[in-house]
C-alpha cells in the first residue's frame, strides 16, 4: 500500500517540472506549485467530455496548453514548440478503496512527452492506484 507521505519521494524520481496530486473531492495531496482551485475544478471534469477538453485545452499553473491526446485515464498536450514550450499531462487512477486520484504535471525540454507522459501513466497505475487515503 502506498502512502500520501511517500508521494514526494516518488515525484523526486520523475522528470517533471510542476506537479499536483489531488483527490476527486479536489483535496491536494501533494504539490510543488501554488494551487489554483479554479484549475482543479476544471481538472475534475476534464475526463467527462472529449469535446470540451479538446476545445478548451488545459490551463495549469496559469498557462494554457493545447490538448493533443485524450484517453480514458490520460490527457496531454503542450504549449509552444518542443524546445521552448512545455508539455502538460493529466492522469487519473482508482485506488483500492474505489477513490479517484488525479495527477497533473508539466515538463520542459529536454524531457519529451514520450518519457514524461509514460512516467505519469506508470505513476498513476503503479503508485496512485495503491494509495491509501
Amino acid at each position: 500500500m502506498a502512502s500520501i507521505d511517500g508521494i514526494a519521494t516518488e515525484v523526486e524520481k520523475q522528470p517533471w517540472k510542476e506537479v499536483l496530486v489531488f483527490t476527486e473531492e479536489g483535496k491536494t495531496l501533494f504539490t510543488n506549485i501554488d494551487v489554483n482551485p479554479n484549475e482543479v475544478a476544471v481538472f475534475l471534469k476534464a475526463f467527462d467530455s472529449y469535446e470540451n477538453t479538446f476545445g478548451a485545452g488545459i490551463v495549469f499553473n496559469g498557462n494554457h496548453h493545447e490538448t493533443h491526446r485524450f484517453y480514458d485515464n490520460l490527457i496531454y498536450g503542450r504549449r509552444g514548440d518542443a524546445t521552448e514550450g512545455n508539455g502538460v499531462a493529466l492522469a487519473k487512477a482508482k485506488n483500492n478503496e474505489g477513490k479517484i486520484i488525479f495527477a497533473a504535471i508539466t515538463y520542459v525540454y529536454p524531457t519529451v512527452s514520450a518519457k514524461a507522459v509514460a512516467r505519469l501513466r506508470d505513476f498513476a497505475e503503479g503508485y496512485l492506484s495503491k494509495l491509501a487515503l
